[in-house]
């Protein structure tokens, strides 16, 4: 009886060990790749941002309440301006007016509340840009979705 003779019935337990140790490597290799790809993104221009930030300043020019605040914070992507300005200044520092078709519109922040002369008004730019944009909008229908500067103005007229 030749050695290939005697050990032939342990060809198939050496093959199953060797593809077990393939399996293994094999996994390792994925949950590496995985564990790289999840925690350290490509920067592709294309990888969808999870967070933004914006800077919302809050102003009255009003003589009896005058103030100017401003918070810089960075939001979930898509989360609208009135759960911004809820998780920023509270939900009891301001009130508003509910309009089916434009949402909900400011009419007090803090101590500041719309009157006949006065009332409050949303404007926003982009970063790189100096002009502020009027949003018709309430605050309710703006969702953040790119880096903003974002300004509550309390004007007279």
């Amino acid at each position: 009886m030749g050695y290939f003779q005697k050990y032939s019935k342990y060809i198939p337990l050496q093959a199953i060990i060797i593809a077990i140790f393939l399996i293994y490597i094999a996994g390792l290799s994925f949950s590496f790749i995985f564990f790289a790809e999840t925690f350290f993104p490509p920067p592709d221009e294309n990888h969808e941002k999870t967070y933004v930030t914006i800077n919302l300043i809050i102003e009255s020019t009003h003589p009896d309440y005058l103030f100017n605040h401003s918070y810089l914070t960075n939001v979930t992507i898509n989360i609208t301006l009135i759960e911004h300005l809820n998780n920023t200044i509270g939900i009891d520092n301001w009130e508003g007016r509910y309009y089916t078709p434009g949402g909900w519109f400011v009419t007090r922040i803090f101590n500041a509340s719309e009157n006949s002369n006065w009332s409050w008004r949303i404007y926003f730019h982009l970063p790189g840009t100096q002009t502020w944009t009027y949003a018709p909008v309430g605050a309710s229908s703006i969702r953040l979705d790119n880096e903003y500067f974002i300004k509550f103005s309390f004007e007279e007229g």
